[in-house]
Formats: C-alpha cells, sequence, structure tokens
C-alpha cells in the first residue's frame, strides 16, 4: 500500500461520527444472522461490523489488491469463516444467495463523486424482497463558502506568479469549471446550508435544484461548497457539512468554484442553480450574487468545459455510446445546451423543438449518450 493509502484508510477507521452511523444504521436494519454485502471494502471494517452484530454471512466486494488485506483483517478478528472476499467490480459479481443488506462508503462530497449512486443502482439486485441499503438515501446541501486556500487551485492558472504573464490563463478556464474535493470548516461558510436535492442512494439518475443562500457575514466569495446528509436508517444521518454538530471527521466537500471572488455582504444573497448526471460524473452550476444595488456577478460553469474534449475527440470516442460523425452539428447544438446548464430533458426538448429529432424517444437516447461521453 502506498503512503496516500494508509493514510486514508487510518482516517476511515479513525472517524468516530462515520463508524458510530454505521454501527447504529446495521443495528438497527440488519436481522440477527443477516446477510450482508459490503461495497468496496477496502480494509474490511463494515463487514466487521456487521459480523460484531450478529451477521451469519458478509460478501465483502472490491476490485483492488486490497482485499488480500481485508482477508488478514478479517482472519485476525475471527470472522474469517463468516467473510467471503470476492476480488472484482461489484457490477460484474452473481452471489449465490440473496442478501439482507448492503452497505458501502464509497460516498462522494455531494454523495454522487464517488460512484455509490451508480454502484447501489446495480446492486439493487443482491437484496432480497424487503432488503436495505445503508445509506437510504441522500440530501445534498449547498452554502456560499469563502476560502482563498481552497480556491488558489482553480484561481492560481490566471495570475502572474509563475514569471511567464499570462501564459497560463487557458488552464484557468478548465480549472474554474472543475469541482474540487476540499476540507472547509464552519468558519469559512458564509452563510447557512440549504436543501439542494434528495434522492435515493440507488437513484443513479440525474439531479438539479435551485436554491437562495443569504449572505449572514462579509466577506469573498469564492464559490458554492457542496455536502450531503445521509439517511442511514430511521432517525440515524451521517453528514459532511461543516455546520452540523456531529460532521464527519475526514470527509471531503466538494467546491463548485467561481472564476474570480466577489465581496459580499450581510443582506446579500447568492442564487445558485445546479445541476448534475451522476452517471457520466458531469455538473453544471450557475451563480448569481445580489447585492441590494443589483446583480453584482453572474457566472455559468460546467464540468464540460473542464475537460479537454473537442467535437473531434467525441466522434472519435472507443465507448459504447459513440456517436457518429453524421451528427456532429447535432454534438455540438447539444453540447451548447451543455455549457448552459441544460438538463437532459430540456435537451430533449430543445432538440425537438430544432427539428433535429422528430421523436422524443430518439433525442433522449442522443441527449443521454452526450451526457454520458462527458465524463468517457
Amino acid at each position: 500500500m502506498s503512503s496516500n493509502e494508509l493514510r486514508e484508510h487510518v482516517k476511515y477507521l479513525t472517524d468516530a461520527p462515520k463508524v458510530a452511523a454505521y454501527r447504529a444504521a446495521l443495528a438497527q436494519v440488519m436481522p440477527s444472522d443477516g446477510v450482508v454485502v459490503d461495497l468496496g471494502c477496502g480494509t474490511g471494517l463494515l463487514g466487521l461490523i456487521a459480523c460484531q452484530l450478529g451477521a451469519r454471512k458478509v460478501y465483502a466486494i472490491d476490485a483492488g489488491a486490497i482485499i488480500s488485506v481485508a482477508r488478514e483483517v478479517a482472519a485476525a478478528a475471527g470472522y474469517a469463516d463468516r467473510i467471503e472476499h470476492i476480488q472484482a467490480m461489484s457490477v460484474d459479481v452473481t452471489l449465490p444467495e440473496s442478501v439482507d443488506v448492503v452497505v458501502a462508503d464509497q460516498i462522494g462530497g455531494m454523495a454522487y463523486e464517488a460512484g455509490v449512486l451508480e454502484f447501489y443502482d446495480d446492486a439493487r439486485r443482491f437484496l432480497k424482497p424487503g432488503g436495505v441499503m445503508v445509506p437510504e438515501s441522500f440530501e445534498v446541501r449547498l452554502a456560499p463558502v469563502e476560502s482563498e486556500r481552497e480556491w488558489r487551485v482553480a484561481g492560481a492558472w490566471k495570475r502572474e506568479e509563475t514569471g511567464f504573464g499570462p501564459s497560463f490563463a487557458p488552464v484557468g478556464r478548465h480549472a474554474v469549471n472543475t469541482v474540487f474535493s476540499v476540507h472547509c470548516t464552519r468558519d469559512e461558510l458564509l452563510g447557512p446550508t440549504a436543501e439542494l436535492a434528495c434522492m435515493s442512494s440507488s437513484a443513479n439518475t440525474p439531479f438539479d435544484g435551485r436554491v437562495e443562500l443569504p449572505v449572514t457575514r462579509p466577506g469573498m466569495l469564492h464559490g458554492l461548497l457542496g455536502t450531503f446528509i445521509a439517511r442511514m436508517a430511521p432517525g440515524v444521518t451521517m453528514t459532511n457539512d461543516p455546520a452540523a454538530a456531529e460532521q464527519m471527521a475526514h470527509r471531503w466537500q466538494t467546491l463548485l468554484p467561481l472564476a474570480e471572488p466577489v465581496a459580499v455582504s450581510v443582506g446579500d444573497r447568492v442564487e445558485a442553480t445546479v445541476a448534475v448526471w451522476p452517471a457520466s460524473y458531469f455538473a453544471s452550476w450557475k451563480v448569481a450574487v445580489v447585492g441590494v444595488d443589483g446583480v453584482k456577478r453572474n457566472e455559468s460553469h460546467s464540468t464540460f468545459e473542464g475537460q479537454f474534449l473537442s467535437l473531434d475527440s467525441i466522434a472519435a470516442s472507443s465507448t459504447t455510446t459513440e456517436i457518429p460523425t453524421g451528427r456532429l452539428d447535432d454534438a455540438g447544438f447539444a453540447l451548447g445546451l451543455v455549457r448552459e446548464g441544460a438538463s437532459i430533458d430540456s435537451m430533449v426538448g430543445a432538440l425537438i423543438a430544432d427539428g433535429r429529432f422528430p421523436s422524443p424517444a430518439g433525442a433522449k437516447r442522443f441527449a443521454t449518450k452526450v451526457a454520458r461521453l462527458l465524463g468517457s
């Protein structure tokens, strides 16, 4: 294991609020003598907790070589006879029996980024009737944030600090259209967090929302801070929100940056519209900063702009969702909508209204291809 992996897994093991939430949820939803799937098991922490709580069988699945360490850990804990380790992607696994609980800790800053929605969408096939996922659902939240420290990675490219003047400014365009994993504190928030969207943990479908975020202290707005509240089981939650009393100790958040910071005052508001396509790991965000005298700033960003893609590279894509060369003009039209933050449904409407597709079904297939290719 690399030093970074060791640091990462120590954080997993020592995150007391997180471990407590998983233990409380499993104790509530797992039947006595239950069967559990631990997706992306890593060193095997969640499987050990399930065994401590009485699980008859745990299927620990991980595609990485770390599965060999998990086997050693299970044996050292005395659970080698109850935990079966499977080295594979979970989507390629078939189990000999149905299970009571699927549990995983593959949760990103805004929940979707680490793949939990995708893997849980597939893992529903493992469950018995009445079986449950832990977490069972997510609430995605946003807050206005001031953090020169975390924004600097996005914003430094356009500054003349390298001795090459504006030469690296082109990188800046990609950087400010990238979502960043960050660790912000309560003191860096410029206002309260607000709910953007809610979804089942197995809902691998696009989601979007619009929030108005009041500014409650003066400062420099560097972007939107995305967080989650995971509903683990009835009455049991887990969150990476720095404003929460029981924040996870080591889970990162997501920064949706502005191109340049903007000064804000108490009474200003930040109007934010965010759309996410989990299947393609694509996101767009629009931000309007409104003061007493009117709009201070309007910005639109998308992770499409953060990628090094062109229509030619999309046409040449070797993925199963390849777009035929003859539809490049349609792809350009759709990508223009993507830049504006359009959802797949609104792309479908525009493709039909523009006369590019005769039917909603064809337009939706095409729009979905474009969205998936953005994450290829």
